[in-house]
């Protein structure tokens, strides 16, 4: 599997983008972001599924890794809490809010034309440019959307979150879990008949 293929869920929404970066394999969780490289790669990939802040804040990120990964994680943390208690019905809460605008204070944002198009970056400490960035994305992604749009995959062992414009939409991908849970009840059916 390729650096920026391993990313199993990538929706065009960075925050919950970090939230996917927990996977379950095998019936064990799996952590993505392992070493700060991983967080790089991870920045690399949502970069090339077309976050322009993301190809904006690489070198700060391949420089700063180390001491940005710790502050991203502890995010990452926060943002499931919430996101997950939305999909289950739940409204996100102040505290996350809170946290975020929080996140964004540390790098405030300022916008600099870059190739004729404004181009968001964080002005504050480098270690914090990352985590700014996504805590603004996710406070986008509240603002604009409601919490009842994000779903949980149904594949019970998943544990990917997905946003559910249709109303219909079942699993995180149909790569993923929907087809293998087409495949699963062919397999059943199969066996049924013989």
């Amino acid at each position: 599997m390729s650096r920026l293929n391993r990313f199993p869920l990538l929706t065009g929404r960075p925050s919950l983008d970090l939230v996917n970066t927990e996977v379950v394999r095998r019936g064990k969780r799996i952590e993505l972001l392992s070493s700060p490289a991983d967080l790089l790669h991870w920045c690399e990939a949502i970069a090339a599924y077309g976050s322009r802040w993301a190809s904006e804040v690489h070198g700060i990120v391949e420089q700063h890794k180390i001491v940005i990964r710790p502050h991203v994680m502890q995010l990452r943390e926060w943002l499931r809490t919430d996101f997950e208690y939305a999909a289950d019905g739940g409204n996100i809460s102040d505290k996350l809010v809170d946290r975020l605008e929080q996140s964004i204070a540390q790098a405030p944002l300022a916008f600099k034309l870059q190739a004729g198009e404004p181009a968001l970056l964080p002005t504050g400490q480098a270690e914090f440019a990352l985590s700014s960035l996504i805590a603004y994305d996710a406070l986008l992604f509240i603002s604009e959307r409601h919490p009842e749009a994000l779903k949980r995959c149904s594949n019970p062992d998943c544990i990917l979150l997905f946003v559910d414009d249709s109303g219909r939409r079942k699993w995180c991908s149909m790569s993923i879990c929907g087809n293998r849970h087409k495949a699963a009840s062919f397999q059943r059916r199969q066996a049924g008949e013989k």
